[in-house]
Formats: C-alpha cells, structure tokens, sequence
C-alpha cells in the first residue's frame, strides 16, 4: 500500500498545459511524474500506470466560471470578461475556492472509479 495516501490536490492533479504528468503507478503503488510530455504513449498502453486527469477534464474553467456565476447571482457586465469582473470586485480567490472544492470532489469519484486508494485533503 502507499507510504502516505494522503495528497493534496496540486499534488496529483494534472494541469492542461504543463509538460509533465503525474501517474499511478500500480505495480508498486506509487504515485510518478512523467516529465517528458511525449514519453507518455510509451506508458499509456500499460495496465498498471493510470494517468491522474487534469483540471480541464474535471472541471473546465470556463464551467466553472458560468456555475460560479450563476450560484452567486453575479452579472457581468457586457462586453466585460468574467475573470476581471471578478479581479476587480474582490471575487477572484472565491471562484478559485469555489473551482478547487468541485475538482476535489469530482477527483474523489475519478479515484474510486479507478480503484485507487487515497485521500485527497
């Protein structure tokens, strides 16, 4: 079993445009960064390695702009981009909490769908 399972999100939660990615490791249990982007179809076919999804996959960014706009009735103004209107009236870090906690949970259910043990605190 893992030394620790117990992980942060940032730990094993793959960003869209970084060139490394963190796996499982079944064999041994371990989680992995793959930091050459294009060694990943090398791994990809093997039964025991299961790459962690990415933010995009679990949550898209601009879904979760409109649910979290929705959820707090807020109206940007036309011709106004959402993430500045959230910049400038102090609601930028609420949206990223708000973005973090959903990845979290849907993470947790991408883990037992996949079998993998492990907490994500």
């Amino acid at each position: 079993m893992l030394a620790s399972n117990k992980k942060l999100l940032h730990e094993v939660l793959n960003l869209e445009k970084s060139e490394c990615r963190v796996f499982f490791n079944r064999t041994n249990s371990e989680i992995e960064i793959c930091d050459d982007f294009f060694s990943l179809r090398n791994h990809v076919s093997d039964d025991n390695i299961v790459f962690f999804p990415t933010d995009e996959e679990l949550y898209p960014y601009c879904k979760a702009m409109s649910d979290f706009l929705d959820e707090h009735k807020i109206d940007v103004p036309r011709g106004e981009r959402a993430g500045s209107y959230l910049r400038k009236n102090g609601l930028i870090y609420d949206f990223y909490a708000f973005r973090e906690e959903e990845m979290k949970s849907r993470l947790l259910i991408w883990l037992n769908e996949n079998d993998i043990q492990l907490e994500i605190i």
